[in-house]
């Protein structure tokens, strides 16, 4: 919800943005597999992450990076280290992580966030459930 408000006023301001869930879960893509994939499965957390990983550098390769390049802003919802939590949590152990994230950032290049913000739940997140709206998960 604050990437999506933040894309909505830079966008109200002129500013020429574009949204995008990352790594990506649209109906029909490789993005919404292996979502479905990754919060289904209990078991392989490191497969699961090498899997998350490779989804991250087909979007960073064939839908943001020729964004950017198109001169489009990209707002995303999350960026790499959100993975690198949730395969901290499943246990994966750091060395993993690290190896992982070395291929997604050779892709990124010399590409950076421009702006991120860090936000504090202060809770959990229910699976089940969709952020504050309550409503239940896509």
């Amino acid at each position: 919800m604050v990437a999506r408000a933040l894309a909505e006023r830079l966008g109200n301001s002129g500013v020429n943005v574009e949204l995008m869930t990352f790594p990506g879960r649209s109906s029909g893509t490789l993005g919404k597999l292996i979502y479905e994939l990754h919060h289904a499965l209990e078991a392989f957390s490191a497969a699961k992450q090498a899997l998350h990983i490779a989804l991250h550098l087909d979007v960073i390769e064939w839908v943001i990076l020729p964004t950017l390049i198109a001169g489009r802003h990209v707002v995303l919802d999350r960026f790499w280290w959100s993975t690198g939590v949730y395969g901290m949590v499943d246990g994966v152990l750091a060395t993993i992580l690290d190896a992982l994230a070395d291929a997604e950032w050779h892709l990124w290049g010399s590409r950076a966030p421009t702006s991120v913000i860090p936000l504090d739940r202060g809770a959990p997140i229910d699976r089940g459930r969709s952020g504050a709206l309550g409503q239940p998960a896509p």
